[in-house]
């Protein structure tokens, strides 16, 4: 009886052992499975942040040649250049060296249409008539 107590020790012995290494392995694929899944869901939110990078380097490019170009009009804008010309369109006014053509308006011809014909006697639409037939 001492030696089957043996047998059946070393049975359970084994089969522990067994069950050990199984839950073991169990536990170490979980944990290999789970950190490759980890390693994936880091390589995703990696990419989608280099994507974010590169669209906000876009942005600020485009900002960058838009601030450029009102520098570009503020400096423009406040030349000397720009203010003379602005004088002439808007006051009328005109530097040293410019030369001004004065028109005398009263005098100029500004009738472009016929004549207009002057009858009392006439129908009305016969007038009309006479003015745009002509």
């Amino acid at each position: 009886m001492a030696y089957s107590n043996i047998k059946k020790d070393k049975a359970q012995i084994k089969l522990k052992k067994k069950l050990k290494t199984g839950v073991i392995g169990i536990f170490l694929g979980i944990v290999a499975i789970s950190a490759w899944i980890n390693i994936f869901q880091q390589a995703m939110i990696l990419n989608g942040a280099k994507n974010r990078n590169k669209e906000a380097e876009k942005m600020i490019n485009e900002l960058s040649k838009e601030n450029q170009k009102i520098e570009k009009e503020i400096k423009y804008a406040t030349g000397s250049a720009y203010l003379q010309r602005k004088a002439r369109e808007y006051l009328g006014l005109g530097g040293l060296n410019d030369h001004w053509l004065l028109v005398d308006l009263e005098s100029t011809n500004t009738a472009t249409a016929k004549e207009i014909p002057e009858s009392g006697t006439k129908a009305n639409i016969m007038q009309w008539w006479e003015l745009f037939a002509r």
